[in-house]
């Protein structure tokens, strides 16, 4: 049974997973629009970070990116009007083929500027975690929109001596995509 975090909660995932090891997760966001707004591209990406806080190419995975080297981690493509019910977006990450300096993966939902449509517009944004062996759903969390934020960090996927954890975050920030990796440290 999945856990349904609120900001600032964390859940071992690892735990959350029927069998011994956790090898691969399907990260899905999904969101609604409100107000009238019945299209728009927003966009899921994913950082893989060190414990410098830092990132890089190859850890960082989103819609025009969608593949990296090892395919350690796999975009499914570009949900430009956010049509549907259920994941909007998807990326797969292969926990077992991470590099060991990476220490966690941050999730983020950023729109694409197409017409101002601020993510003070969206409802029931939603990030959840399955485990991709068996389709279990191991977390969920759902955060509503705030008015002229360009980002939204869901979460971070922790690595830990107990195994892989999440924490609800459901932080939003004015810093667009290219503004993100530059916190990250790659250069947009």
């Amino acid at each position: 049974m999945p856990v349904n975090l609120t900001k600032g909660q964390t859940v071992n995932l690892t735990k959350q997973t029927p069998t011994a090891t956790l090898d691969a997760i399907i990260i899905g966001a999904g969101w609604d629009m409100a107000g009238g707004v019945d299209k728009v591209d927003l966009d899921l990406s994913l950082f893989a970070v060190k414990a410098d806080g830092t990132s890089d190419e190859d850890g960082f995975i989103y819609f025009g990116y969608q593949k990296n080297a090892v395919e350690t981690f796999v975009s499914f493509g570009d949900n430009c009007i956010g049509e549907g019910d259920g994941d909007d977006e998807i990326i797969s990450a292969k926990l077992s083929a991470l590099d060991p300096s990476i220490v966690k993966l941050v999730a983020v939902l950023t729109r694409y500027d197409n017409g101002g449509v601020a993510l003070g517009k969206v409802e029931n944004a939603f990030v959840r975690t399955v485990n991709q062996a068996d389709g279990t759903e191991l977390a969920r969390f759902t955060v509503d929109g705030n008015e002229g934020a360009k980002s939204l960090t869901f979460g971070s996927f922790d690595r830990t001596p107990e195994g892989w954890t999440f924490t609800a975050i459901g932080s939003y920030a004015d810093a667009d995509l290219g503004g993100l990796c530059n916190s990250f440290g790659i250069k947009a």
